[in-house]
Parts: C-alpha cells; sequence; structure tokens
C-alpha cells in the first residue's frame, strides 16, 4: 500500500484540479483533472474558473443505501495555497441527503460556477461578488 505521505507532489500554478473533502484524512483530496489521480492532500487552496460538480449516479447511490462515497468536486485551476482572510466570502455546502447541488448558505441558492474559490478547514467559500 502507498505511503499517504509520498504522494504530496507538487501542484502546478494553473494546474487543473479536482478536490473533494476526504473525510479520513481531515483533509482536501487534490487530483489531476486529466489523469485523475491522487496528487496531493491539502489543508487548504485557492482555486480560479471553479465548477460544482455532483455525478448523480453517486448522490443515488449514497441516498439509497445511506454510506457515503466521493461524488461531488471543485473542480478549477490551481492558484494557491495560503488564505489569508475569509470573512468577507460566502459559504458554500453540500449535503447528498438534504441537497441536489452545492449551496450558497447565506440564499440557499445552487451554485454551479465561481471565479474563486477558497477551501480551508474542510470548508468552501467564494467571493462575495456573485
Amino acid at each position: 500500500m502507498k505511503n499517504p505521505l509520498l504522494i504530496n507532489k507538487e501542484i502546478k500554478m494553473n494546474q487543473r484540479v479536482q478536490v473533494y473533502r476526504n473525510l479520513q484524512k481531515r483533509m482536501f483530496s487534490v487530483l489531476d483533472k486529466k489523469s485523475r489521480r491522487v496528487i496531493s492532500y491539502q489543508e487548504s487552496l485557492i482555486l480560479s474558473d471553479v465548477e460544482f460538480k455532483i455525478h448523480k449516479s453517486g448522490q443515488e447511490k449514497v441516498r439509497r443505501e445511506r454510506q457515503k462515497n466521493v461524488h461531488a468536486y471543485v473542480v478549477g485551476n490551481y492558484i494557491g495555497n495560503k488564505i489569508d482572510i475569509i470573512q468577507h466570502n460566502k459559504l458554500i455546502y453540500y449535503n447528498p441527503y438534504v441537497t441536489d447541488s452545492f449551496i450558497i448558505v447565506d440564499n440557499n441558492e445552487p451554485i454551479y460556477r465561481a471565479d474563486i474559490c477558497y477551501l480551508i478547514n474542510g470548508m468552501c467559500y467564494v467571493d462575495n461578488s456573485i
């Protein structure tokens, strides 16, 4: 079995990645978008040109079997991991048992795209200007 600490490869600036919250590691798993292989585990990331993706078949399986699986991702271009302040941004969440898409907490509106996304401490935030 691979040592998870050896997986942490350098993520290149503007590299297209897909990210999910890894519940076991309590970090974000970062996959290369092309190969779909885990390349890194991060506590925080900043992504640009973001899409919020949910695989409906995975969502249906979670609802049917009541057991979580990886089926929801934040996809974007990696632009860093130094997050200074996020207090003026909107919190985003996804709960497969309750929502069909990622949701903006403030207004319960679905969100599918964003210019910038901040992933930190297991949470997801987008720029307040949306």
